[in-house]
């Protein structure tokens, strides 16, 4: 099991063919019983594990090519001082931009945690009926902000500081309640860590708001379910 520059190339060629593939059956998206959002959740997921095992299996099934492929392993391997490589000088950037974006993610959790611990100092006490309580904490905030959900471990539903009506205020419980039974919150983590390490290709950032809309949409769809 290795990794060779014409594997990674393989890899993000398919890549961009799922990626493709998806966009084409987004469209379709409940205009045919097969494409639902749950197929197109797993093709995301698919392509993660496409570009997270960028390896050269024993059982690996080779299929030649002439002119693409060795034109750009003769443009990676050629050298560029002593042994130093081209494909050395593009690792050694991937590697750089990877920690740099890792470091600004784990920044933008450091000041959500805080933001967290602030909120919970700060709470707007929201009155609701038995019928809406949850066992999640639910704060009301003077925001300029949808409803959302913050905290990975500890789960906190955030609400903007407006009037609800009790129909709105329990479709929006139910959904954000969703949004954390599911672990939406974990795959979303998932897929920014996942942008950290190929911060270059501009199709996972495509990726990720597709996937974004997607939760959104197979959430509204739970939601929904048992109404007509």
């Amino acid at each position: 099991m290795e990794i060779s520059p014409t594997i990674l190339m393989s890899k993000i060629l398919i890549s961009i063919f799922i990626f493709i593939l998806q966009s084409i059956l987004l469209h379709y998206l409940n205009k045919r019983d097969i494409i639902n959002t749950k197929l197109l959740i797993n093709i995301s997921i698919l392509f993660m594990l496409i570009l997270c095992l960028p390896f050269e299996f024993p059982f690996t099934i080779s299929v030649p090519s002439k002119i693409i492929m060795p034109y750009f392993f003769r443009l990676l391997t050629l050298k560029l001082y002593l042994n130093f490589q081209i494909v050395h000088l593009i690792l050694a950037i991937w590697i750089t931009g990877t920690i740099i974006h890792l470091i600004h993610l784990v920044i933008k959790y450091y000041k959500l945690s805080r933001f967290v611990k602030f909120c919970t100092r700060n709470i707007i006490e929201l009155e609701i009926n038995d019928s809406l309580k949850h066992n999640y904490s639910i704060l009301k905030l003077n925001i300029p902000d949808a409803p959302m959900v913050i905290g990975l471990f500890k789960p906190i539903i955030v609400l903007p500081d407006l009037q609800f009506s009790h129909k709105e205020l329990e479709f929006i419980l139910k959904h954000e309640c969703l949004h954390i039974s599911n672990r939406d919150l974990l795959i979303k983590y998932l897929y920014e860590f996942f942008v950290c390490i190929y911060w270059w290709n501009p199709v996972v950032y495509s990726f990720r708001n597709y996937t974004n809309q997607l939760i959104e949409i197979r959430t509204d769809e739970l939601a929904t379910n048992s109404y007509s």
